[in-house]
């Protein structure tokens, strides 16, 4: 008989608590200038080049230092937001057993992630998820990701195009369905956007052994 998944759970993690606005608040469309100390003299007292200030005149003037701001370009916005993955305990009963609460751990699905923060589930290019072994380059918060299972590629991989549940209760990141299962390949992120994207696309998602709910991970 097969284990039956409760559907109160845990959250044992926190996404990126970003804001698809704020992903970009490290850029100011202005750069600040210090413009140094500076006397300045309108008259002359002698002739030629032997000048000399003259303040009882009031024929020179003295501008403090001080800080203006030089408008710059900003690039264009990031679309999207990265959403670090987030962790739950699922409570499992099996009716056929003396019952003793048991849980296991899940990654949570796309979806579900996504409406942590108000987004929905969508793609960038293609790409549902991050991996160690397919770090994006783009999209809101790449560079807030975090790859606590290592690094096999380089940034500007693009992120993965499906992500696949193993019977181990992880759930992987590849650019097309797996023939291996290392621990930089281990789902790190997805990727969501604003009610009203695209959705992922067909396929982008699997499951070795489809769960009994599969709701409570998507």
């Amino acid at each position: 008989m097969a284990a039956i998944f409760k559907t109160r759970i845990l959250l044992t993690g926190a996404p990126l608590a970003l804001a698809i606005g704020n992903a970009q608040a490290d850029c100011v469309p202005y750069d600040t200038v210090l413009v140094p100390e500076k006397f300045e003299c309108t008259t002359s007292n002698t002739t030629g080049d032997k000048r000399f200030d003259d303040f009882s005149s009031g024929s020179c003037k003295k501008t403090p230092a001080h800080y203006i701001q030089v408008p710059k370009e900003c690039p264009p916005p990031e679309p999207g937001l990265w959403v670090q993955r987030i962790t739950k305990q699922v409570q499992i009963h099996r009716p056929y057993e003396v019952y003793t609460p048991q849980y296991e751990t899940v990654t949570l699905g796309h979806a579900a992630t996504c409406a942590t923060v108000g987004l929905v589930a969508s793609h960038l290019n293609g790409a549902v998820c991050a991996s160690g072994g397919l770090m994006p380059g783009k999209g809101g918060g790449w560079d807030k990701i975090k790859y606590p299972f290592g690094i096999a590629g380089k940034v500007g991989d693009g992120g993965g195009k499906h992500a696949r549940y193993f019977p181990e209760k992880t759930t992987y990141c590849y650019t097309k369905p797996p023939k291996k299962k290392d621990p930089d390949d281990i789902l790190i992120a997805w990727f969501c956007n604003v009610p009203g994207s695209p959705p992922p696309p067909s396929g982008a998602y699997s499951s070795a052994r489809p769960p009994i709910d599969w709701s409570a991970r998507d």
